[in-house]
Parts: structure tokens; sequence; C-alpha cells
């Protein structure tokens, strides 16, 4: 059993379509594992704002206000540099307590609050460091060790194989990480769906004639429903091992609607 988080957690972020509506960029979605720790880029709307304030809410909603505010917390904006943004971290504990780290990048500067009364953040002082214990768990909780091994083995096959088993690989690499995502707290699928994965790769270093055919029939019950999953994969076939991979690792950025 994992404990998960119940609602997402997310902060306002300006909505250049409708300026009235604040979006809400969610930082730790609903059903994360917990504990759960997130870092997102922001940025003023305006280069010459002086302040930019941080508002925190629960829920699932498009637009902030449709969610529960939680809390906000008003911080300068450095004058005289290039870069005005912030990195701000939300790190969430099985205890349902949230901490909020904003590092201003262009002095390194970093403030952390939590959760208070009367929809406030309050400021850490520095003894308190629970907060970072949640980060360094939530990372360990977040690495994919046999995850990763599979994909450094597909990755050393991949230069041996034909065109075909090429692109056979692919469509199996592809698949595999949708599926390990959308059973990221379920340990039994996620279980079976290595062992069936692995199993695939054994064929291919066996030499043997190892087509995609029911090798995830164990954990993909729900996946057939996707009609159009054959043609998306077909789509993709031009993109290359390496950059599928990387897909994940790119780092999303959005400007914050208030100051």
């Amino acid at each position: 059993m994992t404990d998960i988080c119940p609602f997402s957690l997310s902060t306002s972020v300006h909505n250049y379509v409708d300026e009235d509506k604040d979006l809400s960029d969610v930082l730790i979605a609903r059903n994360s594992v917990l504990p759960s720790s997130k870092t997102q880029i922001y940025s003023p709307v305006r280069k010459d704002q002086p302040t930019i304030r941080f508002k925190v809410y629960q829920g699932e909603a498009m637009y902030a206000k449709d969610n529960l505010f939680l809390g906000s917390v008003q911080l300068p904006v450095p004058s005289n540099v290039d870069d005005q943004s912030f990195a701000v971290t939300y790190s969430y504990d099985i205890n349902s307590i949230l901490y909020v780290e904003i590092k201003t990048v262009a002095t390194d500067e970093v403030k952390t609050y939590k959760l208070g009364p009367n929809k406030s953040l309050v400021a850490v002082d520095a003894t308190d460091t629970a907060h970072k214990e949640i980060k360094e768990l939530a990372l360990q909780l977040a690495s994919q060790p046999e995850r990763d091994a599979l994909f450094e083995r597909a990755l050393r096959l991949y230069q041996e194989l034909s065109l075909e088993q090429k692109q056979d690989l692919q469509l199996t690499l592809m698949r595999f990480s949708r599926l390990f995502a959308r059973y990221q707290n379920n340990l039994l699928k996620k279980r079976q769906l290595l062992d069936s994965t692995n199993d695939y790769l054994d064929h291919l270093e066996w030499g043997l004639d190892a087509g995609m055919g029911d090798i995830f029939r164990d954990v993909e019950s729900d996946w057939d429903q996707d009609s159009d999953w054959d043609q998306e994969l077909e789509a993709e076939l031009d993109r290359t091992v390496m950059e599928f991979l990387n897909e994940d690792s790119e780092t999303e950025e959005g400007e914050d609607a208030h100051g």
C-alpha cells in the first residue's frame, strides 16, 4: 500500500486568452505517490513588474478561481538582471503538510513557507528541515532503476538490430513508457510490465522472432479502448529512441499572473 495525494496542488498563472481567468498550473497531481516534490519555473508577466505573487490552490478545475484557495505569498522581483524567473517547489508529505520553496534564480536566494492558518503561507525558519527530507525522499521514490536499466539494455540492443527490428523495438518502448506511467501506483502491474518487456528483450538477444505480439497482454486490459493508438504510433516512427526518451526531461515553464 502507498499513500497518495487525493487532489491536485497548483499555482495560478496568467491566462493570455482570457486575462480575467487565471489558469491552474499543477505541480503535484492528484494520485501522486507521497511524499512528492515538484519544481516549476515561473516569470513575471511584465519586465517592469516590481513584485510577484504566488497563489496556492487545491483542486482539479482548469481556472484557478474554481479551485480551493490555500494561501499566497508576495516577493520582490529582482531588477537590473536578465533572468527574473523563480523556481517554485511544492513538497507534500503523508501528514498532509505542504511546503512551498521559492528560489530567485538570479540571486539564488531561497525562501521556504508552509501552509498556515487563515489561508496564509508562513515562513519556515532554518531549524525546520522537514521540507528538505521530503524532497530527498520524493527523489528516491521517483527514481526507477529497473526502468532505467531496461532502457539502457534496449539502447544497446538497438544498434545491432535490423531496420524492421528497430521499428518494432521503438513501438515496444513507446507502449512500455505509456503503460509504465499509467500504472505509477500499481506495483503489481509495473512488475508484470517490466517482466514481459525484459522477456521481449531476451528474445531479441537470442536472435529469435520477437514481434510485439501479446507481450503486454497481462497488463493492458484497457489498452484496446484507445482506437487511435496505432495511428499515433505510426506517426511517431520517424523519431529516434533517444528523442523519445528525452521527452520526459523537458522543463515546463509558465508565466505567473500576479505582481
